[in-house]
């Protein structure tokens, strides 16, 4: 005994397509998150040439299961500002921006993510 279901084809490409959006909101959700917490950062961060606070970023990471969110920098420097050194006091930037703006991200992924629930809910 067999069976076939006719539209197979289109139901596994609809599915493709609204899972690709999906992953796509998801991340802006992330992203508009990680810029709450950014900018505080970026007022935060000492400043003298600009450089650092022109260099944080966001960044959202994906593995198989989760997604992570990067608020960072590469400038070399920022771990002594951020954490001090023997000769330099802290100065700390990112950490503070964190604390002080976490909640608010999170409410911020949270509506992003219930209004793209919404939305597929109709």
């Amino acid at each position: 005994m067999s069976a076939r279901l006719d539209g197979e084809k289109r139901v596994n490409k609809s599915l493709d397509r609204h899972a690709k959006q999906v992953e796509r909101q998801t991340t802006e959700a992330l992203k508009s998150g990680g810029m709450i917490i950014k900018n505080d950062a970026w007022e935060k961060a000492p400043y003298k040439t600009g450089n650092l606070r022109s260099s944080l970023n966001v960044e959202v990471e994906s593995s198989v299961n989760e997604k992570s969110v990067i608020i960072g920098t590469d400038v070399s420097y920022a771990p002594h500002l951020e954490y001090g050194t023997s000769k330099m006091k802290a100065r700390p930037f990112l950490r503070p921006a964190f604390d002080a703006k976490k909640e608010e991200a999170i409410k911020e992924i949270k509506n992003a993510l219930n209004a793209l629930a919404k939305k597929w809910n109709r």
